[in-house]
């Protein structure tokens, strides 16, 4: 043969006469600069690029019709052709992850592409996140499939900026006794919220706490999200004039008359009234509850001094030795702290003269 053998079954040659023998010779060498282009860019040259490869770089036959066969391959030719058609695609994947990654990516003329960003929203510590909004190609055409992902065919060198936005977390919470309207959600940087608070019966707004902007003490707060931001709803109960709450009244079923008028009222008939009974915290509505000295014991050490009352409130035993002066005062002698036993006693052994005593309790 022309390059190798001496009979018919070892002969190897360098030209092909038909296509029996063309075909052959033209796969080995599509074989051979696939397995290169696999091995230098990590991928296969789609099968028309291949066959422009070869019949570009090959030898065209001279011998008129009779050689109307194709080009005679060259591989060296086509070598050359692969290393220096790979096309470059720089990636710029910003905060997130991207496929191709970020950087310059190289790949054959032609090549088919499927790009993603791999990680959105991305973090961007403590209440910041970034958001992928879709990415631009520069210098070739691709299609957007959605914000994570484009195609395109790679004809030329080329640019893939990923785009991206910036998230706050807005964290809105009540502090019990009320509620707000907007629950923990992510908002784009720049934009406004506002979010309202709505007290609970028996309960009224006491201003915001927290990342707050503007007016503190209005129920509808809007803020702008140039930062994550928390915020915080207070509420009070809504008190009558002598510190009663409303809703202290309403469970006790105290609602037939103004919350005014149930607070100066003895529904019981104990001698006290409803606010009296709920600074010594005890029921409005039984007369057995209520705080009162039940009993005075004179013994050999002092004097025992009996009495009765609710079991939240703080109590002071109270003495003084002339209730006309004007200028002695009740002094405390004992101080119980709730939670107290309903019915308690304490033994004064610095009784020694005619005394005067009393029970106070205060929430």
């Amino acid at each position: 043969g022309d390059l190798y053998g001496t009979i018919a079954s070892n002969q190897y040659t360098d030209t092909f006469s038909g296509t029996s023998s063309g075909s052959a010779l033209s796969a080995a060498v599509a074989a051979s600069v696939q397995s290169y282009a696999k091995a230098r860019w990590g991928f296969y040259l789609p099968p028309l690029l291949l066959r422009t490869n070869l019949a570009t770089n090959g030898y065209a036959q001279t011998f008129g019709l009779a050689g109307n066969i194709g080009p005679l391959p060259n591989l060296s030719n086509s070598y050359y052709a692969v290393e220096i058609g790979a096309t470059r695609l720089v990636v710029s994947s910003g905060p997130g992850g991207a496929d191709p990654p970020d950087g310059t990516n190289q790949y054959p003329a032609g090549k088919i592409l499927s790009c993603w960003v791999t990680n959105s929203p991305a973090s961007g510590g403590a209440g910041t996140q970034y958001v992928a909004t879709g990415g631009a190609v520069l210098s070739n055409a691709y299609t957007q499939v959605n914000s994570t992902n484009i195609t395109l065919t790679l004809t030329n060198h080329a640019a893939l900026i990923w785009q991206w936005k910036t998230q706050h977390l807005l964290q809105a919470a009540s502090g019990g006794n009320g509620n707000v309207d907007k629950t923990n959600q992510w908002l784009d940087a720049g934009s406004n919220v506002t979010v309202t608070a709505s007290a609970s019966n028996y309960h009224q707004f006491a201003g915001w706490t927290g990342d707050t902007q503007g007016d503190t003490n209005a129920p509808a707060m809007t803020v702008t999200m140039d930062r994550p931001r928390q915020l915080t709803a207070n509420f009070a109960a809504t008190l009558e004039a002598h510190g009663t709450p409303d809703w202290w009244l309403a469970s006790h079923g105290l609602t037939n008359g103004t919350f005014a008028a149930e607070e100066t009222g003895d529904t019981d008939g104990d001698g006290m009234a409803a606010w009296e009974e709920y600074h010594a915290d005890t029921v409005p509505t039984n007369l057995a509850s209520v705080l009162a000295v039940t009993g005075l014991v004179v013994e050999a050490t002092g004097i025992g001094v009996f009495w009765k009352g609710g079991t939240g409130a703080w109590q002071y035993l109270q003495s003084r030795g002339d209730l006309a002066s004007t200028s002695e005062m009740w002094r405390s002698i004992f101080t119980g702290y709730p939670p107290t036993l309903v019915a308690t006693n304490f033994l004064d052994t610095n009784a020694s003269q005619r005394l005067f005593y009393r029970i106070k309790a205060e929430r």
